[in-house]
């Protein structure tokens, strides 16, 4: 062994300790315990990585203790050798069944006890190796998957002369509202890929239509409101994004009934769709638009508020009002939003 390694002997002779730590104490870092107490209080504030464990304890049963670890969860990155009766096989047979990586036989070899040690350690550091290798792939993956969906937001965003950083900021938006509800940051960032796709659909709208000055023709609506179909259409074999489909399909649809596509109401509106239509909205109005200016902040914050149980989710409503207020929500400009896509890009 060439590393420093954090070994806990776990045993009630100080014969036994002794032995231990001059077989290993030349290259290993030696946490001492001669209970099982002792024991739990090391795992639980030392950075163990093999444990050598009498399976007779003064205060308790070995198997029980290395089966609590095992079940907690507590040992998923510790070796633990168990060491026990050479006479008893079963008891071997059990050890290993419980968790255990190795089972040494008592009055132990040290010879053999220190080959056995030694290539539990290298195995340890491969595992460590590999499984720090593999977060990285799995980083340099998930960074390409994340610049991708930003391309494709920026995308979306550009077919409306006014649009540019909507998706984004709806992201942005959408997230801080779902912090407020406790979401873990797996779902977090769910979401905040959801609200980046969100406007997919309006790559098959016309940017004749998207971009019209005036009021829109009843027609011409009936072809903006097809882009959550298409948008659902598109990502309906989309995995690795929970939630995606739903949130595309529903983020129109109104809290009373009287949105779109489907004219479902309150609760049986996907959460993320309900959290998506409030981000929205609110950045659609905080927004300049072909057909209308910006609203300040105050207006919007008032028509989110005047419309809680109608268009909007009155509970989501007043979390974002909260956000707004306290500050952990603010209005990004436009132009803000753009040189924070050029940095991700």
């Amino acid at each position: 062994m060439n590393r420093k390694t954090n070994l806990l002997v776990v045993d009630g002779s100080r014969t036994t300790m002794r032995h231990i730590d001059s077989i290993f104490g030349g290259y290993c870092q030696i946490h001492l315990a001669r209970t099982g107490i002792e024991a739990m209080d090391v795992v639980e504030i030392k950075p163990i990585d093999i444990i050598i464990m009498n399976r007779n304890l003064p205060d308790m049963d070995g198997f029980d203790l290395l089966e609590k670890w095992h079940k907690e969860r507590l040992t998923d990155d510790i070796s633990v050798v168990i060491a026990g009766d050479e006479r008893n096989k079963q008891q071997e047979v059990e050890a290993l069944q419980k968790g255990a990586a190795d089972y040494i036989s008592m009055p132990f070899v040290s010879e053999i006890l220190k080959l056995r040690v030694d290539h539990l350690v290298e195995l340890h550091y491969y595992r460590k190796e590999l499984e720090s290798e593999i977060k990285k792939q799995k980083k340099k993956v998930s960074d390409l998957s994340f610049q991708a969906m930003i391309t494709i937001a920026h995308t979306i965003d550009l077919k409306d002369r006014y649009g540019e950083g909507h998706s984004l900021r709806v992201a942005l938006y959408s997230r801080e509202i779902a912090r407020r509800l406790g979401w873990t940051v797996e779902e977090l960032e769910n979401l905040y890929n959801v609200a980046l796709l969100h406007d997919i659909g309006k790559i098959a709208i016309e940017d004749s239509i998207l971009n019209k000055m005036g009021t829109l023709t009843e027609q011409e609506y009936e072809s903006v409101k097809r882009h959550t179909k298409v948008g659902a259409d598109i990502v309906k074999n989309t995995t690795f994004i929970p939630g995606i489909k739903e949130g595309i399909s529903y983020h129109h649809e109104r809290y009373d009934g009287k949105g779109y596509p489907r004219r479902i109401a309150g609760e049986d509106i996907p959460l993320t769709a309900r959290i998506l239509c409030v981000a929205d909205s609110f950045d659609a109005m905080t927004s300049k638009r072909c057909y209308k200016k910006a609203f300040p902040i105050e207006v919007a914050r008032e028509k989110l508020l005047q419309d809680a149980g109608r268009q909007f989710d009155p509970d989501l409503v007043y979390k974002f009002v909260e956000c707004l207020d306290n500050g952990s929500i603010t209005l990004v400009k436009a132009e803000e939003t753009v040189d924070n896509l050029k940095e991700m890009l």
